[in-house]
């Protein structure tokens, strides 16, 4: 108990704080990041009554900006895993995010060629189901290949069936003035071959990749926003190695980067900003989970992103809470 009390209070750095007012009782609603939004004066041509006040409504200046969802894992559960995906999905499209992004481990895959083509199809059966578009990122589950006859390993074990039915192992696509940028974090030991996320050696960008990055936030130079999506929370450090700062590095330098999400680890976890740059590790969308305590990070989510000019917003939802009105 009095662990848990110690993590609640870590979580909760104004627990001491004074309420904001008396009658309220509580501090849970200091919570706003930034400054409040930019306003407008009120004008005949955006502002229209038959009544007078002595109060001038501050309008909301007609800026551009726009949300998008991600995805924490789907895999490591049991297979009925998929209806909390597909509550997921409901909860979207009430929610109409212009695209959702998600942060791999999409199947529970460790298997062979044909339990993997099934699993895909399911997978994107359910995702499908979204109004707007959705872009994948390739976690080991996806990748990774396991039979009885290790001599039909595939080359690059899964990665030549996940190009044809889920995309490129990396890539970016720009929108509304920010890039998106997709990072592939289990090309394996270069040496070996041995694909693992629990030796460093294995856990490295190759050049190839980093050549390619290099040139992406060159394009992106310009944008207001750049945010960068990959399976592994590499910046952790442990068996992921050191590799990961000669990528933070290359985003401090951009100057744009604005946030960093990952998955794997099945928690919630923050950290950051650093350099400006907020690191993001969301728990689970329907994959496996140690526990149900969502003040510990421990439950089925998606985060709900807001980009606007000069800020993002960052919330995330528990799968199912949304309500449809109609």
């Amino acid at each position: 108990m009095k662990r848990l009390f110690l993590t609640l209070l870590a979580i909760s750095p104004t627990l001491a704080d004074p309420p904001i007012n008396p009658n309220i009782g509580h501090n849970h609603h200091r919570h706003r990041h930034g400054g409040k939004h930019e306003t407008e004066a009120p004008t005949p041509a955006r502002f229209h009554s038959s009544r007078t006040s002595k109060i001038d409504l501050p309008l909301p200046a007609e800026k551009e900006a726009f949300t998008f969802v991600v995805y924490g894992d789907r895999t490591g559960g049991p297979p009925e895993g998929v209806s909390v995906l597909a509550d997921a999905v409901r909860d979207t499209n009430l929610l109409e995010p212009d695209f959702v992004m998600t942060v791999g481990d999409l199947i529970n895959g460790y298997s062979t060629e044909d339990v993997w083509m099934t699993q895909m199809t399911e997978f994107k059966s359910i995702m499908n189901e979204l109004a707007c578009p959705w872009f994948p990122v390739a976690g080991n589950h996806d990748i990774y290949w396991r039979g009885p006859d290790p001599k039909k390993k595939p080359v690059g074990e899964m990665e030549s069936a996940y190009e044809i039915h889920f995309g490129p192992l990396w890539y970016a696509f720009q929108h509304k003035k920010s890039w998106f940028i997709v990072l592939y974090s289990d090309e394996g030991d270069p040496i070996t071959g041995n694909k693992t996320f629990s030796k460093p050696e294995a856990q490295k960008m190759s050049p190839e990749q980093f050549r390619w990055l290099d040139q992406t936030l060159t394009k992106a130079k310009d944008a207001e926003h750049v945010f960068l999506f990959l399976h592994h929370p590499r910046w952790l450090g442990g068996g992921y190695g050191d590799d990961w700062e000669r990528v933070h590095q290359r985003l401090k330098k951009a100057g744009n980067v604005s946030a960093v999400f990952a998955g794997h680890i099945h928690r919630m976890r923050y950290d950051g900003p650093r350099d400006g740059i907020e690191y993001v590790t969301l728990a689970t969308t329907g994959g496996a989970q140690s526990g149900a305590l969502p003040e510990a990070g421990y439950l089925h989510h998606y985060d709900l992103v807001t980009v606007r000019k000069d800020r993002i917003s960052l919330a995330a939802i528990p799968v199912g809470e949304v309500m449809d009105v109609r």
